[in-house]
């Protein structure tokens, strides 16, 4: 008897060798990554209950999944024709905040995503929330292209996030670049260039279809605080004028 146990700790032995090599094989391999990396998703509803929510589409998000839900907008900015034009006032939900959360399952036919935590945050959909699937590189990622993230979209609710987990190191052979692609700039308009003297041309703030002024640059506020009880959009009403939409630089009304 003694024989046989002295030769099956010696197979242990050799097994537990084997798996430590092959484990350390495994965690010294560089994957390499460039381009996008990250999967992302428009979220739909947040419940009913603290643990899930329902997604545009679920495709390529699994249970197992690590992923980030995070919150683009909801700042409530005030809208007088004064200089405290475009400061904050309030919010809604939890403007910027994010949280990384595990997938447990994902129900294709409801799109719901039930995860294995609690959603922390409070957030608000009217604030324009993601989710984005966050890909793990157990070793290193070595960076074989440029490394980016799909622009910020607004109007499909998507973008402007790059995020990884990386286990031990990230060698960089390449650039990580995501210039350009978070919250827009003012897009470029024409007007009749119409002096600022005829028609009161000289506001901080006009709509989309004023053509005496130039777009202002997004930022995180979603509605101009009217009183407590009224907010209205900033798209399309406060789209326009010199007034910047709290972050987001004014546009330029027309000159002398």
């Amino acid at each position: 008897m003694t024989g046989r146990s002295a030769g099956n700790i010696k197979k242990l032995i050799i097994s537990l060798l084997i798996i430590t090599l092959l484990t350390g094989y495994l965690y010294s391999q560089n994957q390499n990554i460039g381009g996008i990396i990250n999967i992302y998703k428009s979220v739909e509803a947040i419940g009913p209950g603290t643990d899930n929510i329902t997604l545009n589409d679920v495709g390529s998000i699994n249970a197992g999944d690590i992923v980030l839900l995070i919150q683009m907008k909801g700042s409530l900015i005030l809208e007088p024709e004064t200089g405290n034009y475009g400061s904050y006032q309030d919010s809604v939900g939890a403007p910027g905040k994010y949280e990384f959360l595990k997938v447990q399952s994902v129900n294709g036919g409801t799109k719901v995503v039930v995860f294995t935590n609690n959603i922390i945050n409070p957030y608000d959909l009217t604030g324009l929330v993601q989710l984005v699937k966050v890909p793990f590189y157990s070793n290193s990622a070595v960076v074989t292209s440029t490394l980016t993230c799909a622009p910020w979209d607004s109007t499909a609710k998507i973008g402007g996030v790059l995020t990884m987990i990386v286990g031990k190191s990230l060698s960089l052979k390449a650039n990580i670049d995501v210039s350009g692609k978070g919250f827009i700039g003012g897009k470029i308009s024409v007007g009749p260039g119409n002096c600022q003297e005829i028609g009161g041309n000289d506001k901080f703030s006009y709509p989309e279809s004023y053509n005496n002024s130039g777009f202002k640059g997004e930022s995180s506020a979603i509605k101009a605080w009217i009183n407590s009880t009224t907010f209205n959009p900033i798209f399309p009403a406060y789209s326009k004028g010199k007034g910047n939409n709290f972050t987001g630089g004014g546009g330029g009304n027309g000159r002398w």
